[in-house]
């Protein structure tokens, strides 16, 4: 969930940019859960897994949105649903182009995980926000 667009202002970031305004940002929900990387492989391949992924990238492509980086690590299992997460690298989508190089890019992943036989269970969590570019993120203390 978005909870809005917020500017960041930051001294010390602001010694290697060429401008000292304040940097634009958004503030992202705290998602909490276990990473796809972190999944068994049988569970990458549950049909349930997949479908989800793809709705994700069908409602990604609907919007006018590329994800940026599609790896297993931006997703995670929460409870029973996929969530995307860490936008920092999303960027409009144009008008004539789908999310199809993204999900094929993730398929690729969950078979090299599977030819790697991968997969532990590790808990996520913590409330970030994204810098504007590709600058980075910087993780918020949460209790």
């Amino acid at each position: 969930r978005l909870f809005g667009e917020v500017a960041v202002s930051d001294p010390h970031a602001q010694r290697y940019q060429i401008s000292k305004r304040p940097t634009p940002a958004i503030l992202l929900e705290n998602v909490e859960g276990v990473s796809l990387h972190n999944l068994p492989t049988e569970e990458l391949r549950n049909p349930r897994v997949l479908r989800e992924l793809k709705d994700i990238y069908n409602l990604l492509t609907e919007k006018g949105v590329v994800h940026g980086d599609p790896r297993l690590h931006n997703f995670l299992r929460v409870d029973e649903r996929i969530v995307a997460i860490d936008f920092e690298f999303s960027h409009p989508l144009p008008s004539d182009i789908t999310n199809e190089n993204e999900w094929e890019t993730l398929m690729r992943e969950i078979k090299k995980q599977e030819r790697q036989g991968q997969g532990a269970e590790r808990l996520v969590s913590g409330v970030y926000f994204i810098e504007g570019g590709s600058q980075g993120r910087k993780r918020l203390e949460t209790d």
